[in-house]
């Protein structure tokens, strides 16, 4: 296993929505895992399935009354789905301050809760505090 030092990133990507074939316990553990590897200022950029999304797989959860959501919805894959205002909640939570958040058309968007419903995996970008 690689062992990264504190502080030692500029930058760190988590594409693909990657962090979201994790249980809930584990990506915590993730995001702080990433908090401790990054410069103090310094860029986190994910992308994260939005579970408010019209997602037709999404939609067929019945009774779905959660900020957040995991599941095996994806071809025995297990997917975690976040609103964007949990999303947000999880990287204070965690020392990022969210920056904006980037749409498929590259529109960035400040407020979590003006994501479209048409962005299924929305990019987040936030700074570590």
């Amino acid at each position: 296993m690689i062992q990264f030092k504190d502080n030692e990133f500029d930058i760190i990507m988590f594409s693909t929505q990657g962090i979201d074939c994790c249980e809930h316990d584990m990506r915590m553990k993730i995001l702080k895992e990433i908090n401790r590897t990054l410069k103090p200022g310094g860029l986190f950029i994910i992308s994260s399935h939005n579970l408010l999304s019209s997602d037709p797989i999404i939609n067929k959860i019945e009774n779905l009354n959660y900020q957040y959501f995991y599941d095996y919805i994806h071809d025995d894959l297990l997917t975690y789905c976040v609103s964007p205002m949990e999303f947000k909640k999880q990287l204070k939570n965690n020392n990022f301050e969210l920056i904006e958040i980037i749409d498929y058309e590259g529109n960035i968007i400040k407020d979590p809760e003006d994501v479209p419903k048409t962005t299924y995996w929305p990019y987040y970008i936030s700074k570590k505090i």
